[in-house]
């Protein structure tokens, strides 16, 4: 079987329930590393009103892309979308890629 014949398949029931669920506990855990990594970040450093800004709002952002993205697949199951759609549960893993890039600049 060709690769293109696997993206192309309609997606599964069981892969959208056990995707959404992951990413739900995928959102409280980075919930608790955002917070955790900066609440030591706020106290170990002097930092503008404009970091602190970024660093508060991060506690809500990465753990809301979770949950978008868990709503973008089921809306694209549900609108019969491909495999394809299932590339969308990375989102939050590259929201925090380019969170930890934003603290390394500190």
């Amino acid at each position: 079987m060709r690769l293109t014949k696997f993206f192309e398949k309609d997606m599964s029931v069981l892969w959208i329930i056990i995707g959404t669920i992951f990413q739900l506990m995928l959102s409280m855990f980075i919930f608790m590393l955002a917070a955790v990594v900066g609440g030591s970040f706020a106290n170990g450093n002097n930092l503008s009103e404009s970091k602190l800004k970024v660093l508060n709002l991060s506690l809500f952002v990465l753990p809301g892309l979770c949950i978008v993205a868990a709503g973008i697949v089921i809306y694209q199951f549900f609108s019969g979308g491909t495999n394809n759609s299932y590339f969308w549960y990375g989102l939050p893993i590259i929201g925090v890629m380019l969170y930890f890039i934003f603290l390394k600049k500190f």
